[in-house]
């Protein structure tokens, strides 16, 4: 597809690539952004204190891309450098270790072109590197039935257990991005959970048909959660951004409230799942009062769920061989 040009709405996009430690994989990450169908306004580049060649092969690209280094302090602070120093009024992310589709922003430009830019964020799917037959929407039961679907109020899709939004295949106003406080960069793994429902609640989003972004497994996997102390941290900080949102999203309807604090429960019971397996029977009980605290209903389903596994496994060892 081609985007006409524009009329009353010029679209300039800038695209924010943080990186750390991946020479090679943010140059084919570089090369995607540059490859697109509608080239962004400009691509930024965050050096989150690798100690590689990274400014080298960023180098290598000349003038087509800007360099920006910092100490190392994590990918959400660096993806807030990022828009902190684009010109442009939107911005566009991809990690390093990813790639874009050739038409994402050409399919994202036309969505802001057609809804005049209304929508406070615009994304669309992203391919899986563990899975052949789906992709994230597919994962997550998402679907649109045209090639864009704006909603007045995105509280229903970011409420979703699957967000069908990633930041790799997302489209945020800058303004909008700077004014809500970018990314919560203590949170690390949560920082985009936390930061989809602080600008979905309330406010209209844009879903684009097709696939934008294609996740990899090149990463190192020290990067990636691999244990359960990792995983557990994750949900750790998924429960203080359920928790800030409670408190500090205005407007929130009672329904909505219901949907987060049985999230949050989820999150606590979780993690009391974790203390079990490591024989933490202290920590196991405060986060399971902390998860029915937070939702009874919704911790006595989770209890009732893992009673009947524990008994399914009891009665298998019971079988004779």
């Amino acid at each position: 597809m081609s985007v006409p040009p524009a009329t009353s709405l010029h679209i300039r996009i800038a695209a924010v690539v943080p990186t750390h430690n991946r020479a090679r994989l943010a140059a084919r990450a570089i090369e995607s952004v540059l490859a697109q169908s509608f080239p962004p306004a400009e691509v930024i580049v965050v050096d989150d204190g690798s100690t590689d060649d990274t400014a080298d092969i960023v180098a290598s690209f000349g003038n087509a891309v800007r360099y920006v280094r910092q100490d190392n302090a994590g990918g959400a602070s660096a993806r807030n450098r990022g828009v902190r120093e684009a010109h442009e009024e939107w911005v566009a992310f991809l990690d390093s270790d990813d790639v874009w589709t050739p038409t994402h922003l050409e399919r994202i430009a036309a969505a802001i072109r057609a809804t005049e830019g209304a929508a406070a964020l615009y994304f669309d799917d992203m391919t899986l590197p563990d899975v052949s037959d789906k992709t994230w929407w597919g994962i997550g039961g998402f679907a649109i039935g045209a090639e864009h679907v704006m909603v007045p109020d995105g509280a229903d899709w970011v409420l979703r257990e699957y967000q069908p939004m990633m930041l790799q295949s997302s489209v945020c106003k800058r303004a909008l991005f700077l004014d809500e406080g970018g990314l919560w960069a203590e949170l690390r793994n949560a920082h985009d959970t936390h930061f989809f429902l602080k600008l979905g609640i309330g406010r209209p989003l844009c879903a684009v048909q097709g696939v934008g972004s294609r996740q990899t497994e090149d990463a190192p996997p020290a990067s990636r959660l691999t244990s359960n102390g990792m995983e557990g941290r994750r949900f750790i900080n998924k429960t203080l951004a359920f928790r800030d949102i409670l408190r500090n999203k205005p407007g929130l309807t009672s329904a909505q409230r219901r949907c987060l604090l049985s999230r949050l429960a989820t999150s606590y019971w979780t993690l009391g799942r974790f203390s079990w397996e490591n024989k933490n029977i202290d920590r196991f009980l405060a986060y399971s009062l902390r998860a029915f605290l937070s939702s009874p209903a919704t911790t006595l389903r989770l209890a009732f769920a893992a009673s009947q596994r524990l008994r399914s496994a009891t009665d298998a060892s019971s079988l004779p061989n």
